[in-house]
Parts: structure tokens; C-alpha cells; sequence
């Protein structure tokens, strides 16, 4: 028998039943993710600058495609879906910070502002 549309969505209420409390396994292999592959990146990008600026150029940017991963650790850390200690959570967004260059505490405050005003347009850039 073909599954219907009228049975689809409980089938994705329980596909995503699991995503619902953090798992510690996971978040301690996303910042590895992105804490392996960002610094070998820069230092072979710095060997290569003295033979040729476009490689440089090219590692510049497969590297910045690593700085988008930890922006979304720090707002899944935000979310509390990293970890159920709060402690844990500030420690991940506080090295998050230093490596986008953003100190938590800044993109905490301005990120609270941004849902506050998600979609009032007459509050858009005003930070208070």
C-alpha cells in the first residue's frame, strides 16, 4: 500500500522526535569540524603565499567557507541544542567569538534585538 499525504506529517514528527534534546556526542564533533580543517587551511595558505597569491586567494575562500559553520554552532548554542549545561553552552560561544572575531556577549545582545523585531520593519536597525 502507497503511503498518503494525510500521514506524511507524522512521519516527520518523529523523524525529528530525536532532534529534540542535545546530544552531547554531537556537539562535541561539530566544533572539530570546523577547529581542524580552519587552522591547517591558514597554515598552508601561508606557505603557499610566498609561490602564489591565486592559491592564497583560493584557500581564502574554501576558508571562509569554515567560518560559517561555527556562526551556526553559536546560534544552536544560543537555542540551547548544543548542550543542557549553560555553563558549556557559554564556554562553546565565547571561543565561537574569538575565532569569527565577535565577542559573545555582543552577538548574544544584538541577536536577541534581531528576533525581537524579526519582521517589524519600522524597527529594523534600531537596537533598543
Amino acid at each position: 500500500m502507497t503511503e498518503t499525504r494525510a500521514t506524511a506529517p507524522i512521519d516527520r514528527v518523529r523523524l525529528l522526535a530525536r532532534c529534540r534534546f542535545p546530544s552531547t556526542a554531537r556537539s562535541a564533533l561539530e566544533p572539530a569540524v570546523v577547529l581542524v580543517p580552519f587552522p591547517a587551511i591558514f597554515a598552508l595558505a601561508s606557505r603557499v603565499l610566498p609561490f602564489s597569491t591565486p592559491a592564497v586567494f583560493g584557500l581564502a575562500v574554501l576558508n571562509a567557507g569554515f567560518l560559517v559553520r561555527p556562526l551556526v554552532i553559536r546560534h544552536d548554542r544560543g537555542r540551547g541544542s548544543c548542550s543542557r549545561s549553560r555553563n558549556l553552552s557559554d564556554w562553546t560561544g565565547r571561543r565561537v567569538g574569538v575565532l569569527t572575531l565577535t565577542p559573545d556577549d555582543v552577538w548574544r545582545r544584538t541577536h536577541a534585538f534581531h528576533h525581537a523585531g524579526h519582521g517589524n520593519l519600522e524597527r529594523r536597525g534600531k537596537l533598543h
